[in-house]
C-alpha cells in the first residue's frame, strides 16, 4: 500500500467526518440556516434593485450609487453594531435584527412605495440592522463549536451565506423581476428574513441578557462612528489581525464591485438581457462548494493567512479574465458547465459560457476569504472581543467596498467594464497600501514603504500553519 496516496484519503475522510459531526449539532444547523436565509433575503432585495435599474436602461454610475448605499450604512454602524452585540446575547441580537429587517421590508414599500428614494431608504435600514446581525452570527460560531471544529463550522457558515447570496442575486431576484413587480421582490425578501429570524431562535443562548433596546442605550454611538484616527489606532494596535482582515476586505471589495458591474456588463459587453446574469452566476455554486470542501483542508495545511492570499489571487484572476472575455472565450467555453444547457435547447454564446466558468473562480475566492478571516478571528481573538473585532472587520470591508463600488462604477461609465475589470485588483491593493501609510502618518508620523506593506499583506502565504496543539484557542492574535 502506498502511504503517499493513503494519507490524503485518510485526511479527506477525517474532514468529511468532522463536517458530518458538526452538522448533527442543532446549534450549528440553526446558525447555518439563519445565515443562509438572511443572505438570501438581503441579496434578493439589493441585487433585485440593481438588475431592475439595468433592465430600464440606467447608467452604471446610477446603479453603483444605489448599490453603495448598503455599504455606506454598514460603514457608519459597523463598530457600534459589534459593541451592541457584545452587550447582549448573540441569539437576541440575531433574532431581533432579522425581525426588524423583515419589518422594514413590509413597512417601507407599503407606506412610501418603490421609488428610487424609497429603495435607498429601505436598503439603508436593512444594511444598518445587518451590522448587528453579521457580527453576532460570526461571534456565535464559537458558541456552537469546539476549538477543533471552528474551522469547519466557520467554513460551512460562510458558504451557507455565500450560497444564499448567490441564489438571491443569480436566481430569485432575476426570476422575480421577470414575473413580478419591485414591491413583490421586497415583500419576498421580508418573508425570507422572517424565516431567518425563526430559524435563529434555536441558537444556544449564553444565559440572561438584556434586551436589544437596553443594550443599545449602553453603546456610545457617537464614539462608535469610525474616524480615520480611531481606525488607524486600531489597525496599528492589532497589526496581525488587521493584516488578515485587510486581505479579506480586499476580496470582499472586489467581489461586491464585480456584482454591481455585472448587470451592465451583461447588457453592454455580452449584449443580452441583464436578467441573464443567472446563467453566468449559477456555476459559481461549484466555487462555493470548492471553498467549503477545500477551505478547512487548506487552512490545516497552509494556515488561514495563506488561504486568504489564495482567495485574493483566484478572484483577481477571475476579474482579469472577465475583462479579456473575447480573447479567452474560445479557450474556456468548451470547458464551461453551461454547455449542458445545449441539451435543453438553450444556446449561449461562447462569451456567456466562458463567463459562467470564470464565475467559479470569483465565487471560490469570496467564499475562501470569508472562511479564512472568520476562522482566524475565532481562533486567536478572545470571545469577549470577537464581536467588536468583527465589527471593525465590517468597517474595513465596507470602507473598501464603498470605494470599490463607486470607483469602479464611475470608471466603467467612463472607460467601459472590460478595462475596469482588468485594472480593479491592482487599484484596490494600491488603495489599501495608501490607507495603511496614512494610518502610520496619523499615529506615528513615519510610514513604511509600499513594498514593505505588500510584503506583510501578501507574504503571509509562506507563514504555514501552526500545529493544532500549539494554537492558542481564543487567545489574542
Amino acid at each position: 500500500m502506498n502511504p503517499t496516496t493513503e494519507e490524503p484519503e485518510t485526511e479527506a475522510a477525517q474532514v468529511a467526518s468532522l463536517r458530518q459531526q458538526v452538522l448533527r449539532n442543532p446549534g450549528v444547523r440553526a446558525l447555518v440556516g439563519a445565515r443562509f436565509t438572511a443572505s438570501l433575503g438581503i441579496a434578493t432585495l439589493a441585487y433585485g434593485a440593481m438588475v431592475y435599474l439595468a433592465t430600464v436602461g440606467a447608467s452604471q454610475a446610477s446603479i453603483s450609487l444605489v448599490g453603495s448605499t448598503r455599504f455606506i450604512a454598514a460603514l457608519l454602524f459597523g463598530i457600534g453594531g459589534g459593541a451592541l452585540v457584545d452587550a447582549t446575547s448573540k441569539r437576541t441580537a440575531i433574532v431581533s435584527a432579522y425581525l426588524l429587517q423583515a419589518a422594514a421590508c413590509f413597512i417601507v414599500p407599503t407606506l412610501f412605495g418603490t421609488s428610487v428614494g424609497s429603495l435607498i431608504v429601505l436598503v439603508f435600514l436593512v444594511a444598518s440592522l445587518g451590522q448587528v446581525a453579521i457580527p453576532a452570527v460570526k461571534a456565535a460560531t464559537a458558541l456552537v463549536s469546539t476549538v477543533a471544529q471552528v474551522a469547519a463550522v466557520a467554513a460551512i457558515i460562510a458558504v451557507a451565506g455565500g450560497i444564499g447570496a448567490a441564489m438571491g442575486s443569480a436566481f430569485l431576484a432575476p426570476f422575480l423581476i421577470n414575473v413580478a413587480s419591485m414591491r413583490t421582490i421586497i415583500y419576498v425578501a421580508g418573508v425570507v428574513l422572517l424565516l431567518g429570524a425563526w430559524r435563529a431562535r434555536a441558537i444556544p443562548d449564553e444565559g440572561a441578557a438584556v434586551s436589544l433596546g437596553k443594550a443599545a442605550r449602553t453603546v456610545d454611538w457617537k464614539a462608535s462612528v469610525p474616524s480615520p484616527e480611531r481606525t488607524a489606532v486600531w489597525l496599528l494596535a492589532n497589526r496581525k489581525v488587521a493584516a488578515m482582515i485587510l486581505v479579506g476586505s480586499i476580496v470582499i471589495a472586489l467581489f461586491e464591485g464585480f456584482n454591481t458591474l455585472m448587470p451592465v456588463y451583461v447588457r453592454d459587453v455580452l449584449g443580452t438581457n441583464p436578467t441573464h446574469t443567472i446563467y453566468i452566476l449559477a456555476p459559481g455554486g461549484f466555487g462555493f462548494l470548492a471553498g467549503t470542501a477545500l477551505g478547512p483542508w487548506l487552512m490545516d495545511r497552509r494556515g488561514e493567512r495563506a488561504l486568504g492570499v489564495m482567495a485574493l489571487a483566484a478572484l483577481s484572476l477571475g476579474l482579469v479574465l472577465f475583462g479579456l472575455i473575447d480573447i479567452v472565450a474560445p479557450v474556456l467555453a468548451p470547458f464551461s458547465p453551461l454547455r449542458v444547457l445545449n441539451l435543453f435547447g438553450i444556446a449561449l454564446t461562447p462569451q456567456m459560457q466562458a463567463a459562467g466558468l470564470i464565475s467559479i473562480l470569483t465565487a471560490f475566492g469570496s467564499t475562501a476569504a470569508l472562511a479564512a478571516v472568520q476562522t482566524y478571528v475565532n481562533r486567536y481573538v478572545l470571545l469577549a472581543r470577537q464581536a467588536t473585532t468583527f465589527g471593525m472587520q465590517e468597517v474595513l470591508d465596507n470602507a473598501l467596498t464603498v470605494v470599490a463600488v463607486l470607483g469602479l462604477g464611475i470608471g466603467a461609465s467612463l472607460l467601459g467594464s472590460r478595462l475596469v475589470f482588468i485594472l480593479a485588483p491592482p487599484l484596490i491593493v494600491a488603495v489599501v497600501v495608501w490607507l495603511i501609510q496614512r494610518a502610520f502618518r496619523i499615529t506615528q508620523g513615519d510610514s513604511p514603504a509600499a513594498r514593505a506593506i505588500l510584503q506583510v499583506l501578501l507574504d503571509s502565504a509562506r507563514d504555514g500553519a501552526t500545529p493544532r496543539s500549539d494554537r492558542p484557542p481564543g487567545g489574542a492574535a
